[in-house]
């Protein structure tokens, strides 16, 4: 256990210096210029501990790439994708709000609003509404978003549309996640562009593996924030796609990242959920952390996705997002402080929920 942790801190340390090494004196970060691969950084910086460098960051992105709506100025900091920019604002009001700028917070809280479905509750998948279609991992950061923050109504929204969700699932038997309802409800017809995105298949390679992880985390902190205890048999729930899953395809594929939630989702739930035999999944996704970094600090995206050589640009979103991930590990195994149970293997773990 010694071991791990000191790895970790190592990975926390070389990640932090590697993305403090691509911000300007001003808070400007790498590439502004060519687009918006910052979005997840000030979080990331603030959980590390640099908290002086998230202010840097988020100063210049409050100056030079919000308009008056608190929402992303056209331009290199919107980009031209039609999806919401739920994701992204939330990161920053979540970032703004760890380093004290609730003013700012705030308004990104209320921008993040504008993007909820007006009955249905959860984030719109498209900026334009596109038939009321609202995604899993946007409205999951929605509820995020208010456990941070304390807006306990937008935490609210997104429990019951994930109950929701959930309970209109076809496929759970065969592994299957769909992630979007629209106004008609479940969205299981869908073309195949979008198919990687609304549906997840736990046992076929090269899939969107993350949801599990990203909406137990939530689950797990909306439980412990609000003395919301139902949630937890939800996030177990969900985390069992992972663990029932295609192990080889979702943990050992080089040219896939689509687990790294899952280390975020245990890490929660092992203090939320403190005899769910969470400890090995966290320490599995400990291990996998460190030796998916590479020499210098850094972390890539997935190879499969992108057809043209990595840049630095890539690598920081997906750096910041690992940092905060490695973080959330070490503060939940720093928490077990003498308390640490002796791991069992995660088969064993498996069949313990």
């Amino acid at each position: 256990m010694a071991d791990i942790i000191e790895r970790l801190e190592m990975s926390r340390s070389r990640a932090a210096a590697w993305l403090l090494d691509r911000l300007s004196t001003d808070g400007c970060p790498l590439g502004a210029d060519i687009g918006n691969s910052w979005w997840r950084v000030p979080w990331a910086l603030a959980v590390a501990g640099e908290r002086e460098a998230a202010a840097r960051l988020l100063g210049w992105v409050e100056r030079e790439a919000l308009d008056a709506d608190a929402d992303l100025r056209e331009g290199p900091a919107r980009g031209s994708q039609p999806a919401s920019p739920v994701y992204q604002l939330a990161h920053l009001a979540i970032g703004a709000s760890m380093v004290g700028f609730y003013d700012l917070s705030e308004r990104l809280c209320q921008r993040v609003r504008h993007y909820q479905h007006p009955y249905g509750r959860g984030i719109l998948a498209f900026r334009a509404g596109d038939r009321g279609e609202q995604e899993m991992l946007f409205t999951t950061q929605l509820g995020l978003l208010g456990v941070v923050t304390g807006h306990r109504e937008m935490a609210d929204d997104a429990y019951a549309w994930l109950c929701r969700l959930w309970e209109a699932q076809p496929d759970l038997g065969a592994l299957k996640l769909y992630t979007r309802l629209d106004d008609q409800g479940l969205v299981t017809q869908f073309d195949e562009k979008s198919s990687r995105q609304a549906v997840v298949d736990f046992n076929l390679p090269q899939q969107m593996y993350f949801h599990p992880g990203a909406a137990a985390a939530f689950l797990a902190d909306y439980a412990m924030r609000f003395g919301e205890p139902k949630a937890v048999p939800l996030a177990r729930a969900m985390m069992q796609l992972n663990i029932e899953g295609d192990q080889g395809v979702q943990f050992d594929d080089l040219t896939s990242v689509q687990i790294c939630k899952f280390g975020w989702g245990a890490a929660e739930l092992l203090r939320a959920d403190p005899k769910g035999g969470w400890l090995p999944h966290v320490l599995r996704m400990a291990g996998w952390f460190v030796e998916r970094q590479d020499d210098v600090g850094a972390w890539a995206p997935s190879s499969f996705s992108i057809d043209r050589p990595l840049t630095d640009q890539d690598k920081m979103w997906k750096t910041a997002e690992h940092l905060m991930e490695v973080c959330q590990i070490q503060i939940a195994l720093a928490g077990l402080g003498t308390r640490i149970p002796s791991p069992v293997s995660p088969a064993h773990a498996a069949t313990s929920h």
